[in-house]
């Protein structure tokens, strides 16, 4: 196991606790009109995975991944839409999401050597090799796992 999938072990475990008996209403929670959802935050997470796994594996991606992809960014550092509503936010979906690129990254980072000679641009922009890009999505679920946990004890959080 390399350390890039150690962390990555660690950090998607430790969010998983962190939704684990939210009900629908509490994923779709915000504190304000402009803040992120839990379920955008996580979707959100999935989205930077599945960004980085398709430009790694050099593949377009299937319609569900390509819409997951468009989470990387939409809403999050551009003005666009998040690409999927309140409507659609669910358990269930997140779960379909977060599982879908837990099985393809993982054995990514369980052996990265096959993908560290590549170099590919990140959701921000600037370009970097597949070790920096391995950090960045090893590290990004326990990001967003703080910001879950500020939400839940928000007294406004849905009880």
């Amino acid at each position: 196991m390399s350390g890039f999938s150690a962390t990555y072990e660690l950090t998607r475990a430790r969010m998983v606790q962190a939704i684990d008996g939210l009900s629908d209403e509490q994923l779709r929670w915000r504190p304000h009109k402009d803040a992120l959802s839990v379920f955008e935050m996580l979707m959100h997470v999935a989205g930077g995975d599945t960004f980085f796994f398709l430009r790694l594996q050099e593949r377009e991606g299937d319609d569900f991944e390509k819409r997951l992809e468009r989470c990387a960014r939409d809403k999050v550092i551009n003005d666009e839409p998040f690409p999927f509503s309140d409507d659609e936010a669910s358990m269930g979906l997140l779960v379909r999401a977060l599982d879908h690129t837990y099985a393809i990254l993982g054995p990514m980072l369980r052996e990265p050597e096959e993908w560290l000679d590549k170099e590919i641009e990140t959701p921000l922009g600037p370009v970097d090799g597949a070790s920096g890009i391995f950090a960045r999505i090893a590290q990004h679920p326990a990001y967003h796992t703080g910001q879950v946990w500020l939400y839940r004890f928000d007294p406004r959080f849905p009880g």
